[in-house]
């Protein structure tokens, strides 16, 4: 069993964060695209917009940390993509589509504008997948 109290956990900058270009919710054509272009990616498909109205309705909960793998010198988000996206563009709307930085700027200027947030730092990919499947098929909180 993995002993997980061995895995650092930070406050960490969202804009020192990276989207996962490997991330699972990406079609397989897409691994390798630029940052813009994975924020536009999971806009478009994975109602980061909603997501952003319900933390500006009902704030971002600390319970859920991002879990971080660290490559090439950058901290890439393994969990929380949509969490991390959806923060990124409530700090810079204009980071979003441009059909869509409208409604980003107008919750952006409902809250006070997150800047860190809670990372759990994984020694590798490797060490965090059998989290993230956990988290994503898990029976642990029932809703």
């Amino acid at each position: 069993m993995t002993d997980y109290s061995k895995w650092k956990t930070r406050d960490l900058t969202i804009t020192h964060l990276y989207l996962d270009p490997l991330n699972p919710r990406l079609p397989e054509a897409d691994e390798g695209l630029s940052q813009p272009r994975l924020l536009a990616e999971l806009v478009e498909h994975e109602k980061i917009y909603e997501l952003a109205k319900d933390i500006a309705d009902k704030g971002y909960y600390p319970t859920e940390s991002l879990i971080v793998v660290e490559e090439d010198g950058k901290k890439y988000v393994a969990e929380g993509n949509r969490r991390l996206a959806a923060l990124k563009l409530l700090y810079n709307p204009d980071a979003a589509p441009a059909k869509f930085q409208k409604r980003f700027r107008t919750l952006s200027d409902r809250i006070e504008t997150i800047k860190k947030v809670s990372v759990v730092i994984a020694p590798s990919r490797f060490a965090a997948a059998p989290v993230i499947m956990s988290k994503h098929t898990s029976t642990q909180v029932r809703g």
